[in-house]
């Protein structure tokens, strides 16, 4: 990966070529995937103390695939889980057979971000992302050699706007908070003062995104129950309590809601989930 920033820090860069097809997993065909990111600070090298740190950026990830793994489950906050590409049964020419929606030929993504801190006690962040997968539904009798069925793919768009604000404290507890990176710069070991903060956060998403089947497979009646619409809207209420940038613990309320034609969308309990969840971060 190829990464920069001027002593400004008015702009800052990275662009890699990856393989892997997702976390801790090795590459499983001779494709590699290509992700770059570019953010800029307009007044980190004048204008307004207060917007020092306000920056745009954006981001873009594209890559190939050969009949490699199923996209990831998409789940809520909280692991409640909405949309899964697990392997279903199906029936094919008289035969009842496991299919699995999989990741074959282009996948793009487009990103775009905005973070406004503003004085080190408040402020607002917000992202946009859109992507397109093309997809097979594969015959996975043999999960090693899978037979393509039929062609589909994946597109939609999820975004969010959050407002943070510090009722003790500030975020300079935690660290440089300009768009998130670069890294910090070796000072020494001296250490600093322990403080205490407390953050509150209000936050609001939204996920819409389709499934689509190609005349081949639409053709086959194959049942997937991942395919069609769905959409989720968000809203959480955050509460972060730190104890010097090493301890932090984290309340968050959510209420998510569900909308959309799947299958898996039609067999929910509820279109509604609420999730109280706590966390406990110790940072050696």
């Amino acid at each position: 990966m190829l990464t920069g920033y001027d002593d400004n820090r008015t702009f800052y860069y990275a662009a890699g070529l990856f393989n892997g097809d997702s976390q801790n997993f090795k590459n499983v065909d001779s494709q590699f995937d290509g992700m770059a990111r570019l953010w800029f600070a307009p007044f980190a090298a004048g204008g307004p103390e207060v917007l020092h740190d306000v920056a745009f950026g954006g981001s873009v990830w594209r890559g190939d695939r050969e009949n490699t793994l199923a996209l990831p489950t998409q789940t809520t906050e909280g692991g409640f889980t909405f949309l899964s590409f697990n392997s279903y049964n199906s029936t094919v020419a008289g035969t009842r057979i496991p299919v699995q929606l999989r990741q074959v030929g282009l996948m793009r993504a487009y990103a775009a971000e905005v973070n406004v801190p503003i004085a080190h006690r408040g402020g607002v962040r917000a992202e946009y992302v859109w992507k397109h997968s093309n997809l097979s539904e594969d015959d996975v009798s043999n999960p090693a050699a899978p037979k393509i069925l039929g062609g589909a793919s994946l597109e939609g768009w999820s975004a969010y706007g959050e407002l943070w604000f510090w009722i003790l404290g500030d975020d300079r507890i935690i660290g440089d908070q300009q768009g998130v990176q670069p890294y910090t710069r070796w000072r020494g070991m001296k250490p600093s003062p322990v403080r205490d903060g407390l953050m509150l956060a209000l936050r609001a998403e939204r996920l819409e995104e389709q499934v689509a089947l190609e005349q081949d497979a639409e053709t086959r009646n194959l049942g997937d129950p991942s395919v069609g619409t769905t959409r989720v809207t968000s809203y959480a209420l955050g509460l972060n309590y730190w104890h010097s940038k090493r301890f932090r613990a984290t309340v968050n309320l959510v209420l998510n809601h569900f909308e959309g034609n799947t299958a898996q969308i039609n067999n929910l309990d509820s279109p509604t989930e609420r999730e109280l969840l706590f966390r406990l971060a110790i940072a050696l």
